[in-house]
């Protein structure tokens, strides 16, 4: 067991461990008679305490594994340098107040990069170590390229879910060199805008169909030319192609000819049953507000109206303030 160890965590050894059919615990202290200050860089060997940090480590087998590593706090010698105490550092393998090894965190990367949120935290639950969605965008966005330190021209803007249909952020990839450059917590214009404006080199920005990214381009970076990418284009033919076919839904050849010109006009200009649909959800919609602007008028607060009508709050101050249902697309 100490030669497998010594072969993986060269500058650890271990003294002891456990295992179960889903687990395997291993005890490790460090093999170096002493630590570097992270200040000053000052060498020490005068131990001050030990403690233990428990870390998370590559499965083996499809069993995770857990290191329980015996760490050290030293004195600083250097009667110049402010700090006193420094704890001991793994280079290479654990950084400081990590509860995951170096070498796992390189992989969660490299996942949170192909796949993604949910999709990546399948496969870490298939490879044998959890982990959620948060952390593997974390990942990502801790290893975001610096525009500062590159020369950026091309750039593509589109919208992230940080949970779909609820809150939304900002992706801004390089083009060129396909790589990530930054994540915006938002999709508002003020925050592209800003972003735009801290690299007046960009002269090409790829963006999606909202019109929030159109006024934060303009706002931001006028000079800039803006351009819709492929998968855009065909999207908006796609929509547009299908608006047109729904609204040329015709009776058969053979029931149009049995009509009279009258009837033909009107059998043409009837709506869809996609359009009847939409009309009916309207309607229902409609019929939700006003029953929650009633209830209002008849005196029941707003909490007591959401109890009722199965609604949040929000909704219900909505649904107070329109007079008419908002048109959609």
């Amino acid at each position: 067991m100490d030669k497998l160890l010594s072969s993986v965590f060269p500058e650890l050894t271990g003294s002891h461990g456990y295992f179960t059919s889903s687990l395997v615990v291993l005890h490790l202290s460090s093999t170096s008679s002493g630590n570097h200050c992270p200040d000053c860089g000052h060498w020490t060997s005068r131990v001050h305490s030990h403690y233990h940090r428990t870390v998370e480590d590559i499965p083996m087998c499809d069993i995770q594994v857990v290191l329980r590593v015996r760490a050290r706090k030293f004195f600083c010698t250097n009667p110049h340098c402010h700090r006193r105490i420094s704890s001991e550092r793994f280079p290479g393998f654990l950084e400081s107040s990590q509860r995951k090894t170096t070498r796992l965190n390189r992989i969660m990367t490299q996942i949170g990069f192909s796949l993604g949120g949910n999709p990546g935290v399948a496969l870490c639950q298939r490879l044998g170590f959890s982990v959620s969605k948060d952390t593997l965008l974390r990942r990502v966005q801790e290893k975001s390229v610096k525009a500062d330190d590159e020369d950026i021209s091309v750039v593509g803007i589109d919208d992230w879910a940080y949970k779909r249909g609820q809150r939304y952020g900002t992706i801004i990839v390089d083009l060129q060199h396909h790589r990530l450059l930054d994540l915006l917590p938002d999709r508002s214009v003020s925050s592209v805008a800003d972003w735009l404006r801290t690299h007046p080199g960009i002269r090409i920005v790829s963006r999606d169909r909202a019109g929030i990214y159109a006024d934060a381009i303009r706002q931001g970076l006028p000079s800039a030319k803006q351009i819709a990418d492929r998968w855009h284009i065909l999207k908006n033919l796609g929509d547009a192609v299908e608006r047109f076919v729904s609204r040329q839904r015709l009776p058969t050849r053979d029931h149009v000819e049995d009509l009279d010109p009258v009837e033909r006009a009107q059998e043409s200009t009837k709506p869809s049953h996609q359009e009847q649909d939409k009309l009916k959800r309207r309607q229902m919609k409609w019929d939700l507000v006003q029953r929650v602007q009633h209830l209002r008028e008849n005196g029941p607060g707003i909490r007591a109206i959401a109890r009722e009508a199965g609604l949040s709050r929000k909704t219900i101050r909505k649904y107070l303030s329109w007079t008419e249902l908002p048109v959609t697309r």
